[in-house]
């Protein structure tokens, strides 16, 4: 389904990128980052002595200094800080130089939406050029779903304030560096196909269809933020299956995520088994549930009363 997207881009059409390191003289590294009129400028201090409150005998730490363009820092830059920083963490090698901190700052030149992908970009970028020892590089993306439920890929600021919903997503370069430590000696499948953090905004993230377009970070689990924590939506759920609908599920992990989506909102009895099964997912997921039911009843739990009489015995 095609979109008309005032510049003349194609839905999956990001826009034009660059990237300029070693910028500045007395940062240890910098990159500036822009993508289309977003700009990005990172520098990076350190690795430095820690300080009291950051100081770890066995890791190192990582400090995120987000300064806007114009007026004071708020609520939104202080959530930015915080997913930069946790997102930072999870790439780099903290074991390497423990008990020391790295200061990463950014400055944003302009604003023209997807800021947060962009200063992710640039932040990775600068790392990269100070030298710090990283697991993998990271790359963030923003996409969004359109009032016709179509996928766009990069949305201006424009097009941000016009779409129902969109999300932030970082990926690293390489599946194996996001492994867990169980699936990778055991079955060494990539976890949530590799994704580092995901943010949403508008209809996933709650309120009504196109309503509240809060930000909420998902909690990490080992450095890895999973798309099973992402469930805060209070959306209609026949207006989520019409948007799942009307977007044809136009990539395999756009399927997937929705997927996980409907079966987490299932859980909490927010929506049935029959929205899965309309929305064309398979019809083994009965089977599927049926088995980790059997397993959950196999397990032999004890009521708090029989406990009691174990203690007073």
């Amino acid at each position: 389904m095609e979109v008309d997207r005032a510049d003349g881009r194609t839905p999956y059409q990001l826009r034009p990128l660059a990237c300029s390191r070693n910028l500045l003289n007395r940062a240890h590294g910098s990159a500036r980052w822009s993508q289309g009129d977003t700009i990005v400028l990172a520098a990076v201090y350190g690795p430095k002595a820690g300080t009291k409150k950051n100081e770890n005998p066995e890791k190192a730490s990582v400090e995120v200094i987000w300064k806007p363009k114009t007026g004071q820092i708020g609520k939104a830059e202080r959530e930015y800080e915080m997913i930069l920083r946790r997102t930072l963490l999870s790439i780099c090698h903290l074991t390497i130089n423990p008990n020391t901190t790295t200061s990463v700052i950014l400055q944003v030149v302009n604003d023209d939406g997807a800021l947060l992908p962009c200063a992710v970009n640039a932040a990775c970028a600068a790392l990269v050029d100070a030298g710090i020892p990283l697991k993998h590089l990271a790359v963030s993306i923003c996409c969004g779903v359109s009032e016709t439920g179509s996928l766009v890929l990069d949305p201006t600021k424009a097009e941000e304030q016009k779409l129902q919903a969109f999300s932030y997503l970082v990926f690293p370069n390489s599946a194996q560096s996001v492994l867990s430590e169980e699936s990778s000696q055991a079955k060494g499948e990539p976890m949530e196909h590799g994704i580092i953090t995901s943010v949403t905004h508008g209809a996933m993230s709650g309120g009504a269809f196109g309503g509240n377009r809060g930000m909420r970070p998902v909690p990490p689990e080992k450095g890895v933020f999973p798309l099973d924590h992402m469930h805060e939506c209070d959306l209609e759920k026949k207006e989520y299956i019409s948007c799942l609908k009307t977007s044809g599920f136009q990539s395999e992990i756009c399927r997937s995520f929705s997927k996980k989506y409907l079966e987490c909102r299932m859980e909490k009895n927010l929506m049935a088994k029959q929205d899965l099964k309309e929305l064309g997912f398979g019809e083994n997921y009965d089977k599927e549930q049926q088995g980790k039911n059997e397993k959950i009843d196999d397990k032999d739990v004890k009521s708090p009363g029989a406990q009691r009489k174990t203690l007073v015995k």
